[in-house]
């Protein structure tokens, strides 16, 4: 073998051994690399489990709130009809009730003013004894 042979087998050996060492080198690195990207990897898996609970714990709380709300409607709209009818009601009062309660007091108080004026009149009567009756109040 020629001496440039022998220097060119040289090289490449050595340019292998390099690049070997290039590549145990960088797989070192990669390595590394990876470890330290599962290790800041490992916080942001646990945010996105607690993120998960806690929007697992949303929706949970979502649903009963919706059934709360059904109930309130319901509730409400119940409430709506009776006071519906309560105004029903009111109204009837009004036309059947009050109108003629309030026809029967003033015919009440008519009753009670003429009785009044009679008594006044009979109880003055017999007092003065007017000549035209003589006494006589029944007449």
């Amino acid at each position: 073998m020629t001496l440039i042979v022998q220097a060119c087998i040289v090289v490449v050996t050595i340019a292998l051994v390099v690049m070997a060492m290039m590549t145990v080198r960088m797989m070192r690195r990669v390595e590394e690399l990876s470890r330290s990207v599962e290790a800041a990897l490992v916080p942001l898996h646990e945010f996105l489990e607690t993120s998960r609970k806690t929007s697992q714990r949303i929706q949970e709380v979502l649903v009963a709130c919706d059934g709360i709300v059904a109930t309130v409607r319901t509730g409400t709209n119940r409430l709506a009809g009776v006071v519906d009818r309560a105004g029903d009601v009111a109204d009837t009062f009004l036309t059947q009730v009050e109108r003629p309660l309030h026809t029967a007091v003033a015919l009440m108080q008519g009753v009670r003013a003429g009785a009044n004026v009679l008594v006044r009149r009979w109880s003055n009567g017999a007092r003065s004894r007017h000549p035209l009756n003589e006494g006589d109040d029944h007449v």
